[in-house]
């Protein structure tokens, strides 16, 4: 059986790449794999975050990006968050067994952080 593999590619633009950098990197666990003062390109597992300087589009409060990430990352991000706002609403369960929580890049992109309630056991053969 072949195996198909891909990326997804998104591009958020900000004003200081090196700054969101340090977020996508330091927080969320992104790892940098290419960077100079205008862009730095940024992985997670099979997604690609190009991260471009450039102003920060109105989204009308809708997310610029959604990121599955590990529960403890989930829950570092909300706890450090609540720390800086302590009002800050917790992640909301969604369907599919899912646990949502919107926070802020540096340049105030609305990020959609995703984990599932529970991994699967692994089936035996």
């Amino acid at each position: 059986m072949n195996v198909l593999n891909s990326v997804e590619l998104v591009l958020v633009t900000v004003p200081e790449p090196d700054v969101a950098v340090r977020f996508y990197v330091e927080r969320l666990g992104f790892r940098c794999v290419d960077s100079d003062p205008d862009a730095a390109t940024l992985q997670l597992g099979a997604l690609q975050l190009v991260l471009q300087r450039g102003p920060v589009p109105d989204t009308g409060g809708s997310p610029r990006i959604h990121i599955r990430v590990p529960r403890a990352t989930l829950e570092t991000v909300w706890s450090e968050d609540r720390r800086a706002r302590p009002g800050a609403p917790g992640p909301r369960l969604v369907a599919g067994a899912i646990f949502e929580y919107e926070t802020r890049d540096p340049a105030g992109n609305l990020v959609r952080l995703k984990t599932p309630v529970a991994t699967p056991p692994a089936r035996e053969r």
